[in-house]
């Protein structure tokens, strides 16, 4: 995921590499890989990030929060077709979401 686009939360080390693939497990381009991260004392900042796969279908999120109270939520789509995982760093800090858009 090296090449792969991405975007920083300038919050820890932790990742979170995205392949997105449509019903038909082609790679969807240019879908969106978006998250709303609540954080600091009362969860009162805030970091909007957005991020587009590429023409594999790959995006990455880096330097997310090493802790969190509750699991970060991704959603995922294109067009109509959407997703949503759950990121939790206390149990896998560098995950890897297989997604499939139907």
């Amino acid at each position: 995921m090296a090449d792969a686009p991405r975007i920083s939360a300038d919050l820890g080390n932790c990742t979170a590499d995205f392949h997105v693939v449509g019903a038909d497990t082609k790679p969807i381009y240019n879908a969106r890989v978006h998250t709303l991260i609540k954080h600091g004392a009362f969860s009162l900042r805030k970091i909007d990030l957005e991020v587009r796969t590429d023409s594999n279908g790959q995006a990455s999120v880096i330097n997310l929060p090493n802790y969190s109270k509750n699991p970060i939520a991704f959603d995922i789509s294109n067009g109509t077709a959407t997703s949503s995982v759950q990121f939790s760093p206390d149990k896998d800090c560098h995950a890897k979401y297989e997604v499939t858009l139907k």
